[in-house]
């Protein structure tokens, strides 16, 4: 075995016996075919055009909106909407966590999967003179989503004992990416034939936000009546406990808290990649819209073998390993993104097929890692946290990137600085899940450092 093959090994886990049978791990992937579908059809497809094409109608003379007293260029809104809604998710996300000690989880998860289903619903009746009314739902459903995850990935520990984490995880990504390709296959064909059924341009965009929102409620039917209601057991739920955490993490857990700082800085760079790369291949490779629009759907296709796959290694090899080489992979992604050129099509489809492969990945197998690394019992807690990190200070990589575009004019240079934010964050796994064991062995930390 390797060195971070060995790290997979774990102390006994003081946690609640795992629930029989495989019904409630089907019932747990659901959940991610049900709320996957707003971050790639809402977030990154629709709502962003939708929304501005509304503000800008909306615009005084100069161009701009404002909203709630604030003067706001129409081009803007929709990026600071999407600051704000990962800025309130640091206060969101822990009350979501304390909530899953005090009622049945099953039914928290489904609370707030039908009330940001029924937000998203409500970008779908956005009109130009209600194009506030579009961001605070827009705002309403990305908390509620934030929250909504931070419940169901404390399951996890539950459902699944250390060694099949990373393969419990990966198919719940690969779930959630399959649920996106068909909602995406369904809402290109509403596009595309939106002539025949009569539609504007923008009325298809608006029956897609529609989809989008009712998908998510629908398939939460299934997590609601399977998954267990218990709350979440810890013998120091409180008000303070969150806090008591955050201290215990940098004091007694100082492995998780290295692994956050390296999933802060890796993640940071997936999301740009994620987030930015449309805006790239436009700007740098003059790539259509139509292109654009397959791209997606073609990564989105490689994200579900790509994670089962993942899935399948790391229970093999570890998910430290996997996930250590899905680093790797993002690293030739940025080589082929700096040197291609305009018009190389057949880099592009390389391009998309090696994002796919591990845009899930990395996420599913820190998930994995991060729950071995951390106490069954305090799930709710601890994951608030991971998901902080994931979505609110993930706008690090972002920072960096625009900043660079605004001093070098080049997509290409901000794509490339990223690789050190790879680099760094692939350091800091390595310093986080192997410790020395003993002479010649390592092992993962699984209670307080010593």
């Amino acid at each position: 075995m390797t060195t971070l093959q060995q790290a997979e090994v774990h102390p006994a886990e003081p946690t609640v016996p795992p629930p029989p049978g495989s019904r409630v791990r089907f019932a747990w992937y659901a959940y991610d075919w049900a709320n996957s579908v707003f971050t790639t059809v809402v977030t990154s497809m629709f709502f962003g055009p939708y929304l501005t094409d509304i503000t800008r109608d909306a615009a005084d003379p100069a161009g701009f909106v404002h909203p709630l007293g604030l003067t706001v260029r129409a081009e803007s809104f929709y990026p600071f909407l999407v600051a704000a809604s990962l800025i309130l998710q640091v206060f969101a996300l822990p009350a979501a966590a304390a909530m899953a000690h005090r009622v049945p989880r099953n039914r928290l998860l489904g609370l707030l999967a039908v009330f940001g289903g029924l937000a998203t619903v409500g970008l779908a009746l956005v009109t130009r003179v209600s194009y506030l009314a579009g961001g605070l739902l827009f705002v309403a459903a990305t908390l509620a989503l934030g929250a909504s995850v931070v419940v169901y990935d404390t399951y996890l520990p539950e459902i699944a004992p250390p060694r099949d984490r990373a393969m419990v995880s990966a198919r719940g990504s690969a779930a959630g990416y399959l649920g996106t390709v068909v909602l995406l296959v369904i809402s290109i064909s509403v596009v595309l034939a939106r002539d025949a059924l009569g539609l504007s341009e923008a009325a298809a965009a608006s029956v897609c936000l529609l989809l989008a929102g009712l998908w998510w409620i629908g398939f939460t039917v299934l997590p609601v009546r399977v998954l267990p209601g218990t709350t979440v057991r810890s013998a120091r739920a409180g008000s303070g406990e969150f806090r008591r955490m955050l201290t215990e993490l940098f004091r007694g857990r100082r492995r998780a808290a290295v692994f956050l700082a390296a999933f802060l800085l890796y993640n940071s760079a997936i999301l740009v990649i994620s987030s930015q790369g449309t805006t790239f291949v436009t700007e740098e490779l003059d790539v259509g819209q139509d292109l654009l629009v397959v791209g997606v759907l073609m990564v989105s296709v490689c994200a579900v073998l790509g994670t089962v796959l993942a899935g399948r290694l790391a229970s093999r090899f570890g998910a430290p390993v996997i996930l250590l080489a899905s680093l790797a992979v993002w690293l030739v992604v940025i080589g082929l993104q700096v040197t291609v050129r305009p018009g190389a099509m057949a880099v592009l489809v390389v391009i998309g097929i090696l994002v796919g492969l591990v845009n899930g990945t990395s996420y599913a197998l820190s998930r994995a890692v991060f729950a071995n690394l951390t106490p069954a019992d305090r799930s709710a807690e601890y994951f608030s946290l991971f998901e902080i990190v994931n979505r609110s200070l993930g706008a690090l990589g972002v920072i960096v990137f625009g900043t660079v575009v605004q001093v070098t004019g080049s997509y290409r240079l901000a794509i490339g600085t990223m690789s050190v934010l790879f680099l760094g964050g692939a350091v800091l796994l390595i310093v986080a899940v192997v410790r020395r064991a003993g002479v010649g062995s390592v092992a993962l930390e699984g209670g307080r450092d010593e």
